[in-house]
């Protein structure tokens, strides 16, 4: 049977899309939650193997963070970490989203576990000499095409 892989890098605003059909095409997008869930309604549910990024899969770390020299005082790294908390709730809370979605619909996912060996965050270059794609491409979307990268 043909399948689709698709990998999930999940934000409100940025969810980073990676799709691969079964003749082994590959689109990668950044759209938000809504436009995911519409991009993923457009395949039929038995067709689809879907990797998602669930860091709720983490457990909760209280470290100090590495702080820029720019962030001088109290107030600036108070406002910096709390940033990074928020941003860190939206995407589990996003992903818990996404997988429900994929519950209620019969649709078949795993929950990857995000770890400090995963190919994230690399540069533009880097990533088309790896994977040979040439299109556009943000962060968001790397991350996903490393979420299915390799997998059949």
């Amino acid at each position: 049977m043909n399948k689709i892989l698709i990998g999930i890098d999940p934000g409100l605003k940025n969810t980073g899309l990676a799709i691969k059909d079964f003749k082994n095409n590959l689109t990668l997008k950044t759209v938000s939650f809504w436009e995911a869930i519409g991009i993923i309604k457009l395949y039929s549910p038995g067709l689809l193997k879907i990797y998602i990024e669930d860091s709720s899969q983490n457990k909760t770390v209280f470290a100090k963070f590495r702080i820029p020299l720019k962030y001088n005082f109290v107030q600036d790294k108070i406002n910096y970490v709390g940033k990074i908390a928020q941003n860190i709730g939206e995407n589990k809370a996003c992903a818990k989203l996404f997988i429900d979605y994929f519950e209620r619909n019969n649709i078949k996912f795993y929950a990857m576990r995000p770890n400090k060996n995963s190919m994230t965050k690399i540069s533009k270059e880097r990533f088309e000499k790896i994977s040979k794609y040439k299109g556009r491409s943000s962060e968001h979307s790397r991350d996903a095409y490393f979420l299915i990268a390799g997998r059949w």
